[in-house]
């Protein structure tokens, strides 16, 4: 839907597009109520941290990661040759891991 949109808006023609670039942060994660609404909006949790923002880049769950690295080398995964052998502490679920054991009263 938004790629036929941004070509109608634009003007351009289909056939004069060579590629198209995405970039973006795939572990950058938001607790939001089941409408939308970010938590860190509702007063009741405004002053709770883990109702904010979690960035790509918070590494708060490096104990996490290193769990879940060493079961799956235990255990023969595969999934880690994805990862370079390790999954990163801030991939995936490993940040909401995190807040699930330090900031249940979010979850």
């Amino acid at each position: 839907m938004t790629i036929p949109q941004v070509l109608r808006e634009s003007g351009v023609a289909p056939e004069q597009v060579i590629g198209i670039g995405i970039d973006f942060t795939a572990c950058t994660m938001l607790p939001v109520k089941a409408d939308g609404t970010p938590l860190c909006f509702l007063e009741e949790y405004r002053a709770n941290p883990h109702s904010w923002v979690k960035l790509w880049k918070h590494h708060s769950a490096q104990p996490y990661a290193n769990r879940l690295n060493a079961i799956a080398r235990e255990r023969g995964e595969t999934f880690l040759g994805r990862y370079g052998g390790k999954s990163p502490p801030a991939g995936s679920l490993l940040p909401l891991w995190h807040d699930l054991d330090v900031g249940p009263a979010i979850f």
